[in-house]
């Protein structure tokens, strides 16, 4: 959905990919210079890295003004597993 942004807690920092990362770097960074790229084949996938203390901020700003939801994943025994989520009803 159009309205969701998907972090994954990577330890050090929180990871974005394909439309989440292009969203956050412009509406956040008012940039996408920020955004990197994964190959995988023919493929670029856009990727967006931001530290703990700037993910607080971007999703403070992204459930407050944004109005989006947003859910946080942890790795956990190999598998991406959600951790928790919040919308702007349900902070």
């Amino acid at each position: 959905p159009a309205d969701l942004l998907r972090f994954f807690d990577r330890k050090e920092y929180y990871l974005l990919q394909g439309r989440d990362a292009d969203t956050v770097a412009v509406s956040y960074f008012k940039s996408s210079a920020a955004v990197k790229y994964w190959k995988q084949g023919t493929e670029r996938l856009p990727y967006l890295t931001i530290n703990k203390k700037m993910s607080g901020e971007v999703i403070r700003k992204a459930l407050l003004e944004q109005r989006r939801r947003v859910e946080v994943f942890v790795l956990e025994r190999g598998a991406w597993v959600l951790e928790r989520r919040g919308s702007p009803g349900n902070l």
